[in-house]
């Protein structure tokens, strides 16, 4: 999926895509679930309340079912998911 593609999927201007994708605009909470929709994934599933470890140090649930959403997206898909979220990662350390 192109970033013009997931702009319009996602109903944002296709340049913010970019500028999010450099780190040089933050996402808001609305518009990360907007691309949640436009690709597919629930944002609920992107997080877990505790960093994606259970108590035994191995992956929570919600982090292998992380995994398998993301794992069923094209190699381009899942590279620009991780782009967005290191991008939200950066932002929230200047907090």
């Amino acid at each position: 999926m192109t970033q013009a593609e997931l702009a319009v999927r996602a109903r944002v201007h296709s340049g913010f895509v970019g500028y999010i994708e450099r780190g040089e605009k933050k996402p808001s909470l609305e518009t990360v679930h907007r691309f949640c929709l436009a690709l597919g994934l629930s944002l609920g599933g992107l997080f877990s309340a505790n960093g994606g470890k259970s108590s035994g140090g191995q992956p929570a649930f919600r982090d292998m079912r992380i995994q398998a959403l993301v794992g069923r997206l094209s190699p381009g898909d899942r590279a620009l998911v991780a782009r967005l979220l290191l991008s939200m990662a950066k932002g929230r350390r200047g907090r």
